[in-house]
């Protein structure tokens, strides 16, 4: 899957003015495809033979995975995919979230201190002037398994909180996936209570809940592109475009 880069151009084409919101300027309003990334759950899942590593990664479906900012700096994430160690089991996840006056340097687990900005190892370093800062107002997530004709075998669903408690929020901005420093991203950090569901497959269990600890818990690190303009709307925007230059000229 390709990842795009926000240019200046598609910017100016696909988000709106920035405005005041909660005392926090808010700034990339607008729709935005997840085009590239994953959703980690360290555990969650788990094999007949107790094998969990395996099935702690989950792909983006750029089709039906979706960020979208608000001019009142409120924000809803949407991703659905397919995890990464058996295409028979999908995630679907969605939260909401508002933007926070929090001031960070952001968050990039493995450098020093976390900080983003700064690496002795030599990683890339991010510059994080443009991030903006989330807090989690709701989430929900649901896992499904399926057998080889596409029968259901489990759904189970999940409420999704802040597993850092607010001391690391979820982050927005170019390099805010806090892996590519180049790309517009965003991530966040999980924790989950299993909420309702049933459990009937035999080959995986799941579990109930995340600990507050880096053995249990879930990461967000996902790539964002504009959502682009339809086809027809390109063209009439070129067509208004070739008539306004030909009444200058004809002036």
């Amino acid at each position: 899957m390709k990842t795009l880069k926000l240019t200046a151009a598609a910017a100016a084409l696909a988000l709106a003015a920035p405005i005041a919101a909660n005392a926090t300027t808010v700034s990339g309003a607008g729709e935005y495809v997840v085009d590239g990334g994953w959703v980690w759950t360290n555990q969650l899942v788990s094999d007949s033979s107790g094998n969990n590593r395996k099935y702690r990664s989950w792909n983006t479906d750029s089709r039906n995975s979706r960020w979208t900012l608000n001019n009142d700096g409120t924000a809803s994430l949407t991703i659905m995919g397919e995890n990464k160690g058996s295409h028979n089991l999908n995630i679907a996840l969605n939260m909401t979230f508002d933007i926070s006056n929090a001031h960070q340097n952001g968050y990039c687990q493995g450098y020093a201190g976390n900080d983003c900005t700064a690496d002795p190892r030599g990683r890339p370093v991010f510059d994080t002037s443009d991030w903006q800062y989330f807090n989690i107002l709701s989430g929900s997530m649901t896992i499904e398994s399926e057998d080889g004709a596409g029968s259901t075998l489990a759904s189970v669903t999940y409420a999704l909180s802040d597993y850092t408690n607010g001391n690391h929020q979820p982050q927005l901005g170019t390099g805010g996936d806090a892996f590519n420093p180049d790309e517009y991203g965003f991530s966040s950090w999980l924790a989950w209570t299993r909420t309702s569901g049933f459990d009937n497959d035999s080959m995986f269990s799941f579990l109930d809940n995340s600990t507050m600890d880096s053995a249990r818990h879930g990461d967000i690190n996902i790539q964002l592109a504009p959502v682009p303009l339809p086809a027809g709307l390109v063209l009439m925007l070129g067509a208004l475009g070739a008539t306004g230059l030909v009444r200058r000229k004809s002036a």
